[in-house]
């Protein structure tokens, strides 16, 4: 920050006796600022207006803008230093003796940058969930140092990019807009300080002062973004330590692991304890080189408490969040379902009667601690009968019972009034209208709603229709939160069953919990499979853009996690599959994947026979 004003080496070191414990504190107020507001999971808010709309009302916008304003203002007050023409001139010397001083604009521009900064920082940071830790499924560990030293180019730009558009181009025109109402809002503030409040003064933004500022905003969001990316490595470093589980420094590491995975309460430093100990659980579950994750696979399988043993408790957990998460997946509105009948009406004018009893949640292992309501099936199709209407979760990652049974409950009384009471009403009016007088109706509304749906189309390819768009990767991650619990969990609950052909000596895993798991495996693999075919009616797709399914979209990743999954527990438990009390669909689906099994063996083995 010095490097432009140098004068010698020693001052330098002198100064920067005095600048540097400014600096760390400015910067560790950033630190603390993501200790309490960092989050793991993805927002539920599908549009970008929504988001901005709810990140500008909540606390922690306030919260998160004190802490980079304070950080901003620290900062800023250690460049001014080294400014001569802003140094103490806060006001102008006025010509005559009685006038009043006016303020200096130079040095209101100057702090009116600082104070945007911050305030523009902290909603760029939750706007676009830079605030968002990142874990993979599957991963355990991660190389502090390869990923601090692959993302510093990325820093830089980041911090440039934003120096150029904030500092560059928008905080100066705002400040010329809007000073003079700047000025009377803080007559109070000028008439303390016995400054003219009664004037404006002129303009004192000079180029010199231009650039001094962008070097300023410059040095400060590149500070913030090192600082950030230091955080996001360190915070999201896995469940080792070294080569140590992070849960064998407990006198029970079996315990401990368990309630780190029922850690629901609310604050971020909940929020990764449940990430990291479900992380931890799937390193467990899948190891097959590291003695101590072996070792205590296997007492898991022997823990006993008085509740039961707790291997059955570790899956019951896997299965709620496997449960949860795809019951928002499985979530569609009204206006989603009637498209989707339409379309699969279209394909296919039959229809198909299933039990009402097959419905996404039943309760695996007969008691778990989340019982989720099932709501009257819709019309039967091949795909729609999935499609069960289930309100939102209010909390982030754990069911309202309450709230959700309010809402199924009003949706009942309004399911009965509009069968017994507004249906036929209209249907009576409608009957006594004259023929002539029907089909104009019919005609106008047809022709409304074709406007309207072309209207919307127009406006949602406009620019600012960007705003309003619910793009397919905002919907998959509004309905998938945490993506890497839910990942872990499948893996976590599917090799626990593997590996307990083996290692469970005393039988606690039987053929009911191998059952239950594989019904419960087949579900998000059918859900997921339903809302990659066929998009929600309401995602924002491009003109000319196909709803082919996309590899790389979340909800895609997931099914094809679920479903090399279930693939490795048909081929651990082939021997006994025809034994286990399965039902149709999932013994459909685990007969196809062993026969695929076979014909891929059968292939390879034909192709080594004709190499030999």
């Amino acid at each position: 920050m010095a490097l432009p004003f140098r004068t010698s080496l020693w001052w330098d070191l002198i100064y920067t006796v005095i600048k540097g414990p400014i600096i760390f504190i400015a910067l560790f107020v950033v630190k603390i600022n993501r200790d309490h507001h960092s989050t793991v999971l993805y927002t539920e808010h599908k549009t970008l207006a929504l988001q901005i709309y709810h990140t500008c009302l909540s606390k922690r916008f306030g919260y998160v803008s004190m802490a980079y304003v304070a950080s901003s203002i620290l900062i800023g007050s250690v460049y001014l230093t080294q400014l001569k023409d802003l140094r103490g001139q806060f006001y102008m010397i006025p010509m005559f003796y009685e006038q009043k001083p006016a303020v200096n604009d130079s040095y209101v521009y100057y702090w009116f940058v600082c104070i945007c900064t911050g305030i523009g920082y902290a909603l760029h940071h939750l706007v676009y969930q830079r605030n968002k830790l990142t874990f993979q499924f599957g991963v355990y560990k991660v190389s502090v140092d390869k990923l601090i030293s692959k993302h510093l180019g990325l820093v830089f730009s980041q911090s440039l990019a934003l120096t150029v558009v904030s500092t560059g181009i928008t905080l100066p025109i705002i400040y010329m807009i809007s000073r003079s109402t700047l000025y009377k809002m803080n007559w109070v503030t000028l008439f303390v300080l016995g400054l003219d409040y009664q004037s404006v003064p002129p303009l004192g933004v000079t180029w010199s002062l231009y650039f001094q500022t962008i070097f300023l905003t410059f040095n400060i969001l590149l500070l913030w973004e090192i600082v950030n990316h230091l955080y996001n490595v360190y915070a999201s470093i896995g469940c080792l330590d070294g080569k140590k589980l992070i849960s064998t420094y407990s006198k029970d590491p079996i315990s401990t692991l368990l309630s780190g995975l029922r850690n629901t309460n609310g604050g971020f430093i909940n929020q990764l304890s449940r990430v990291t100990a479900f992380q931890e659980l799937a390193y467990i579950s899948t190891s097959s080189d590291d003695k101590e994750a072996i070792k205590l696979r296997k007492s898991i399988y022997k823990a006993k408490t008085t509740d039961g043993y707790l291997c059955l408790q570790f899956l019951i957990e896997c299965a709620t969040i496997i449960r949860d998460t795809t019951t928002r997946i499985n979530f569609r509105t009204d206006t989603d379902l009637r498209a989707l009948k339409k379309i699969t009406q279209e394909q296919d004018n039959s229809t198909t009667n299933v039990n009402n009893n097959d419905t996404l949640f039943t309760d695996i292992f007969g008691n778990s601690s989340i019982h989720s309501s099932s709501s009257p099936p819709s019309s039967s199709t091949p795909i729609t009968n999935d499609l069960r209407i289930y309100p939102q979760t209010t909390n982030s990652h754990v069911i309202n019972l309450q709230s959700e049974n309010l809402v199924i409950f009003a949706k009942k009384i309004q399911d009965v009034f509009n069968h017994y009471v507004s249906v036929p009403l209209l249907n009576l009016v409608i009957s006594h209208l004259p023929k002539a007088y029907r089909a104009k109706m019919n005609s106008f509304k047809t022709r409304l709603m074709s406007r309207y749906n072309q209207f919307n189309d127009d406006f949602l390819s406009s620019w600012f229709g960007v705003f309003f768009r619910i793009t397919l990767k905002r919907d998959c991650e509004s309905r998938v939160l945490d993506p890497v619990t839910f990942g872990n969990s499948i893996i976590s609950i599917s090799h626990l069953c593997t590996h307990s052909i083996s290692e469970d000596l005393l039988g606690v895993v039987t053929d009911i919990q191998v059952s239950d798991v594989f019904k419960l495996l087949e579900k998000p693999i059918r859900v997921c499979s339903n809302y990659t075919d066929y998009i929600p009616h309401s995602v924002y797709l491009p003109r000319g853009t196909m709803t082919r399914r996309d590899p790389k979209q979340l909800i895609a990743v997931l099914h094809d996690l679920a479903i090399m999954e279930f693939y490795q527990m048909c081929i651990k438990f082939n021997f006994k599959l025809d034994d286990l009390i399965l039902n149709l669909r999932t013994y459909k689906l685990a007969k196809h994947v062993i026969d695929v099994a076979i014909a891929e063996q059968t292939t390879q083995d034909n192709k080594i026979l004709t190499e030999l």
